[in-house]
């Protein structure tokens, strides 16, 4: 994750066969080539069964080529045939990986001022992640203790391998929820794009559309909210406010 803070080159080998040596199980590896994380989306963090057969998280990395690689027709990831939409537990759904234990400058600085400053390689805005991560986090665990069912929804879209990832649904209220780390016009923008992409693959479908912000935007953009529909809830200290579409 942070090789390219450290100045590390990353290499990727696939393991291949087995080592052909009497009562060795170490295996071979095919070297494939360097690359580098994707600027956009570094990682996303999955749902998968372990050799137990019990239910964990999975970070996956989106890796880029750097310069030439070998890429065969098995390493191919296969394109979902129809879009199919799985409910997952709300931690699985979250996306931040924990802070290295390191001397050097951490990937997540919320201490600072700048946004400049907290500019890590693979990640845009750290700041803003920061506060909608730890918004969704303390906003679910805030479900929880009223007792509510939240889960996060797994959107695999038709003819592609692309996988969609919502923040939170109240299976209680039937609400889906938007969680965004600023409450900016350009933020709350993004929130309603998409929360009118997720919703047309709920299955129960019409859930109530909500969008969850760190303090309260302008009145302009509350009317923006409430002309498409949509919820908001804001946080104010320790609690939360909720302006319902009238």
């Amino acid at each position: 994750m942070y090789h390219a803070r450290d100045e590390r080159a990353l290499h990727v080998f696939v393991a291949e066969g087995k080592v052909s040596e009497p009562n060795s199980s170490a295996k071979q590896q095919r070297y494939v080539g360097e690359f580098t994380l994707d600027l956009k989306q570094p990682y996303t963090v999955r749902e998968a069964h372990d050799e137990n057969g019990s239910q964990r998280r999975v970070i996956v990395f989106r890796l880029r080529p750097k310069g030439a690689y070998e890429r065969l027709a098995k390493d191919t990831i296969t394109r979902a045939q129809g879009t199919i939409t799985e409910r997952v537990l709300a931690a699985v759904a979250e996306t931040r990986l924990p802070e290295p234990k390191s001397s050097k400058p951490r990937l997540v600085s919320p201490k600072r001022k700048r946004a400049s400053e907290s500019r890590r390689a693979a990640q845009p805005s750290v700041i803003a992640e920061h506060r909608q991560s730890t918004l969704r986090a303390s906003y679910l665990k805030e479900l929880v203790e009223q007792g509510h069912e939240v889960f996060s929804y797994k959107i695999k879209i038709a003819n592609t391998t692309t996988v969609l990832t919502t923040d939170l649904y109240d299976a209680t209220t039937h609400e889906l929820y938007s969680v965004r780390g600023e409450s900016s016009r350009d933020e709350v923008r993004a929130a309603i794009g998409l929360l009118k992409d997720y919703v047309r693959h709920l299955n129960p479908n019409r859930p109530k559309l909500t969008v969850l912000l760190p303090g309260k935007p302008q009145d302009d953009l509350i009317d923006l909210l409430h002309t498409e529909a949509i919820n908001l809830v804001y946080q104010t200290g320790n609690s939360y406010t909720r302006i319902p579409v009238k």
